[in-house]
């Protein structure tokens, strides 16, 4: 056993040694996020708020099955929520931090301390917990690359931009390391090949620039390329597409994961949206055309279902500032504009304040 654990472990770093070759350049590293930037876009901001006191977090993670069908789109209300409770402390740092970035965005320099000292706080958790690295259950390794980038992409916006001591960095990047390494290994041995493996990919394209390491940012490239080759001619994920009432909920969610993952490679000066014809752009594109007339997506082979208000929500549009600003496409704004706080405890935050400008609001 233990030599079968060690065969496929030496298989997992070889496939990051030939990831990172195909990554390319050896310069350093970029964030998706210029803060100074977006200081100056979004200057307004509302008072610091008080950080709430982490929650202490798991080592390991195993999930139910909640669904009760075979497309996984039909939730035990009991199961559902006793995943909820296993998933909340994560879920309430997540938010956290996500709340802490939109604030560390801020102009006001009293504000900015406050909210890095925020998630300098809830990432010491994340690290000291050693949170989800003891995780074995393939269940519970597809929660964790559901719930592993905000934490991340936080880390990567306050070292771009704010001094942190020698000590934190230690303990913050050893966790995210292992965490990476451990999302590498499961994708190899639980691979999901829909919105889990892209949430993966976002986390370990994160992980590359926290860490300077183009190993995870090749890993990351390879699944977004894999998405794109998945793309069909109507504009759509096919794995997302099966999901039946869902499909929608979770073609827009899977976009919304992949488009963190372009935006990391666009700032390394790699254009994912030209993949395959331009497949990931024209997900986009067929997704925003859907937000703007639903009934769209049953022209697509959506269910009636899948086109309900309960289905679609603000927290997987975030997304759609970063398609505007690549494409030009203005028509969104409507759609932006009406459901802004694009606010995702998954994603990192608000994306108008991460990647836009409030003034489109404006208009």
């Amino acid at each position: 056993m233990l030599a079968l654990i060690a065969v496929t472990w030496v298989l997992v770093m070889v496939d990051l040694q030939n990831a990172s070759a195909r990554a390319g350049s050896t310069h350093e590293l970029r964030s998706p996020v210029d803060i100074e930037k977006q200081r100056e876009r979004n200057p307004s901001r509302q008072g610091a708020s008080a950080c709430p006191e982490p929650l202490t977090l798991p080592r390991a993670l195993e999930t139910i099955r909640y669904y009760t069908d075979e497309k996984n789109s039909i939730e035990d209300p009991v199961k559902y929520q006793e995943q909820q409770k296993r998933e909340e402390a994560i879920r309430k740092n997540d938010d956290a931090l996500a709340h802490a970035m939109d604030r560390f965005l801020s102009s006001e320099p009293g504000e900015v301390e406050i909210a890095a000292q925020c998630i300098l706080h809830h990432l010491r958790e994340f690290a000291q917990d050693d949170a989800f690295n003891a995780t074995t259950e393939f269940r519970g390794s597809g929660t964790v690359r559901l719930l592993s980038a905000t934490p991340i992409f936080a880390y990567v916006a306050l070292k771009s931009s704010y001094p942190i001591s020698a000590g934190d960095v230690t303990l913050i990047e050893g966790w995210t390391r292992k965490l990476a390494d451990n999302i590498v290994y499961w994708e190899q041995k639980y691979p999901y090949g829909n919105n889990i493996s892209y949430w993966a990919g976002a986390t370990l394209a994160l992980a590359a620039v926290a860490l300077n390491d183009r190993r995870y940012f090749g890993v990351a490239l390879d699944i977004a390329r894999k998405a794109a080759h998945d793309v069909d001619k109507r504009g759509v994920l096919p794995a997302e597409m099966e999901r039946g009432d869902r499909a929608l909920e979770y073609n827009l969610f899977a976009t919304q994961a992949l488009s963190l993952i372009c935006s990391i490679a666009r700032a390394n000066s790699v254009i994912l949206e030209n993949e395959n014809g331009g497949a990931l752009l024209r997900l986009m594109s067929t997704m925003a055309s859907v937000l703007k007339e639903p009934r769209r997506f049953l022209e697509l082979g959506g269910s009636s279902e899948s086109i309900k208000s309960d289905k679609i929500y603000r927290q997987n549009f975030g997304w759609l500032v970063y398609y505007r600003a690549i494409s030009g496409d203005t028509s969104v704004d409507s759609i932006i504009c009406q459901a802004k706080p694009l606010h995702s405890f998954r994603a990192g935050g608000d994306w108008l304040s991460l990647f836009g400008s409030i003034s489109i609001c404006s208009k």
